[in-house]
């Protein structure tokens, strides 16, 4: 065993280096108007929620039937786990569909963090426990034989700034370990240091992060044992830190929110959502001042049937009874926080139903002055009806864009069928789904009359497609592809296919159409080799302007040089914003930066395609959008926009112009605008 002396620095508990981060603690918020008297809505204000898209979310989880691509080992030699492409997909997804919950924009798995990840479960699994500090005896690390320096290093930095989930069974079977670890880092139930902090949860809905990594490690501990980490902040303070390593990347500016909290305000699955589970509000540092649990009291009313339980300042001792304390650490980068329950005394033990509104006093604003807090979480199951389809950056808008569809709604395949001959007089029909998503098969039906000529198959595009001897078809990625089968004597047939991705299945989404007219132009591109396209994902500048070239048919620039500090030769976007600016498109910003990265907003989205169309005037000086000014810059495009049908905004009379355009939005946007400017789709 090799001894690693311990510096005093490392003592540090991981929440409190990362909340010593200025870029994500003290990042400055523009400070809401705080008012008792107004029902709050947890999350980012621009950030939408409706019943139908979290149900959608949750019933599309990715499963897999592998967890680990690459087996490991927890003894000498030691050996990392590599995750299988759909294991990681199926954090990923688990992860986003909490955060879509709690109205904080998604994330997405870095590569290197994942790698930091699956080096701290090794960890885990080599010391046989669920340790921050494994092989830590309390003054000093000692390194196990055979581990190389290295390793080592990156694992304890890795569990030092990692969420982390043991799982254990009697079963060979490891499909559930992605999904119940990160289920279970959210309910945060599992020991009464996890509920009086909830650090778990607080970092997996952390507004201020973009990237995160997952990882795991198995151990046979005479049943089937396994290390699960999540790789959530990143901190240079670490002992064990490099800067090889992954580092997460965060934003500075999240959105304006007042407060995260779970569950969320408005709309919730009771599926995941425990009634033993502790409630849990983070507050925004520039609004409120540091919660006391001996001054608060949280009034949780039941609005089914109008009884109430008042909870004031007490330690949690069961899950029958109620609690409220407080943990004003920096979890999740927003150290204030104050954690509470009905109990399910009050609660019951059955899954949650109804609305409960939650109303809390005794809180302080950020000068000192007592304010309150009331907002309303509805909990929801996760199939049926939709009691109202209605996003909730305002509690009563609906956009009217689009009808919403149903989150249970998926794609019908619908057989296509195709005949021919041959100049011998041989006959041939096929039949074949018009749809196949990405990673599955559909058999082609072939007649021959008169019968016994033999049939080969072949694939336009074997990239998008693949057919066998026996006309199994296989959706690789999302496109088109024509499948074709032959008799031996030259008789054919065709018929051409589209092969969905796997998370834009349903034909009643409003996405759909535009997603699928827009990918087999090539405009828009997918995720995970063209499997996903991820549609709830934000659109950055540098994607926005990309897009539109490539509607327009990548024109070359007339220039060879961008104007662009920030914008280089080796970005994939680097003619596009010649050509845009080139075409007053695109302008950027004062200090000559373009700010590729920067989220678009749906302002940015409106006036790229109202000068692609070179500023035309609106045909009306009616505004609609009570949120638009006619001193805005984006005013005549908004007016304009609306008048072609690209775009309706939401039934409150609001555009929400500094809302954020996600893939799905920005994908609607171009196909309205190539069907009624362009004339096309």
């Amino acid at each position: 065993m090799l001894n690693i002396k311990r510096t005093a620095a490392s003592l540090i508990m991981a929440a409190a280096i990362a909340a010593a981060i200025p870029a994500l603690t003290y990042a400055p918020l523009a400070k809401d108007n705080l008012s008792a008297a107004t029902e709050a809505e947890s999350g980012i204000v621009s950030q939408e929620k409706s019943l139908s898209e979290l149900r959608r979310l949750y019933n599309s989880i990715t499963t897999y039937d592998q967890l680990f691509a690459t087996e490991g080992s927890n003894k000498s030699p030691y050996k990392i786990y590599t995750l299988t492409k759909d294991a990681k997909q199926t954090g990923e997804d688990w992860i986003n569909y909490y955060r879509y919950a709690a109205r904080v924009a998604p994330i997405s798995l870095d590569e290197d963090l994942n790698t930091d990840a699956a080096h701290g479960a090794l960890l885990d699994a080599a010391y046989g426990t669920l340790s921050h500090y494994p092989f830590y005896d309390g003054s000093s690390y000692n390194r196990p034989s055979g581990m190389s320096q290295a390793m080592f290093n990156r694992g304890e930095y890795a569990t030092q700034t990692s969420n982390l989930s043991y799982r254990g069974s009697s079963s060979s079977n490891n499909t559930y370990v992605i999904g119940s670890s990160i289920q279970g880092q959210m309910s945060d139930s599992s020991s009464e240091s996890n509920i009086n902090c909830v650090g778990h949860r607080r970092w997996l809905i952390n507004p201020y992060t973009q990237t995160m990594g997952i990882g795991s490690a198995y151990a046979n501990a005479g049943y089937h044992v396994y290390y699960t980490d999540v790789r959530v902040f990143s901190s240079s303070y670490n002992d064990f830190y490099s800067s090889s390593y992954g580092q997460n990347k965060t934003t500075s500016n999240p959105g304006d929110y007042s407060f995260i909290a779970w569950p969320a305000s408005g709309y919730n699955l009771s599926e995941t959502f425990s009634p033993n589970d502790p409630w849990s509000v983070s507050l925004n540092t520039n609004i409120f001042s540091a919660p006391d649990a001996s001054a608060i009291t949280v009034k949780v009313t039941r609005l089914s049937d109008n009884k109430t339980c008042t909870i004031t300042g007490a330690a949690y001792s069961s899950f029958a009874k109620k609690y409220l304390v407080t943990s004003n650490m920096g979890y999740g980068a927003i150290p204030y926080c104050f954690i509470f329950s009905p109990g399910t005394d009050f609660l019951g033990t059955s899954a949650l139903s109804g609305k409960y509104k939650v109303s809390v006093s005794g809180l302080k604003t950020s000068s000192g002055a007592a304010t309150t807090l009331d907002y309303t979480v509805d909990f929801e199951p996760a199939k049926g009806n939709d009691p109202t389809a209605t996003p909730t950056p305002k509690a009563t808008a609906t956009p009217t864009a689009t009808p919403i569809p149903k989150a249970t709604a998926t794609a019908t395949p619908t057989p296509k069928s195709s005949s021919g001959s041959s100049d011998s007089g041989t006959k041939i029909s096929m039949s074949l789904s018009g749809t196949i998503v990405c990673g599955k098969s559909a058999k082609a039906s072939v007649t021959v009359s008169p019968s016994g000529k033999s049939v080969t198959f072949v694939s336009s595009d074997s990239k998008v497609a693949t057919v066998d001897s026996s006309g199994n078809v296989k959706g690789i990625m999302a496109g088109k592809a024509t499948i074709t089968a032959k008799t031996s004597d030259g008789a054919k047939t065709s018929i051409t296919v589209q092969i969905l991705y796997k998370d834009v299945t349903s034909s009643k989404d409003f996405w759909y159409e535009p997603t699928y007219y827009l990918t087999n132009k090539s405009v828009v591109k997918g995720y995970d080799k063209q499997t996903r396209f991820k549609p709830a994902n934000e659109c950055t500048r540098a994607q926005m302007v990309t897009f539109i070239w490539r509607l327009q048919g990548e024109p070359d620039p007339k220039s060879s040089a961008c104007k662009f500090s920030d914008v280089k030769k080796t970005d994939y976007f680097y003619k596009a914003c010649i050509w845009g600016s080139e075409n007053h498109i695109v302008e950027g910003y004062k200090d000559g930066t373009f700010g590729p990265q920067i989220v678009c907003a749906r302002r940015h989205a409106v006036t790229f395609l109202w000068r692609l169309a070179k500023q035309p005037q609106p045909k009306t000086n009616t505004n609609k959008f009570k949120d638009v000014k006619t001193k805005d810059y984006f005013y005549k495009a908004t007016l304009w926009a609306s008048e072609k049908g690209i775009l309706a905004g939401y039934s409150d009379n609001t555009f929400r112009p500094n809302g954020k355009c996600l893939r799905r939005q920005m994908v609607t946007f171009l196909y309205k605008y190539d069907k009624y400017v362009n004339g096309k789709g």
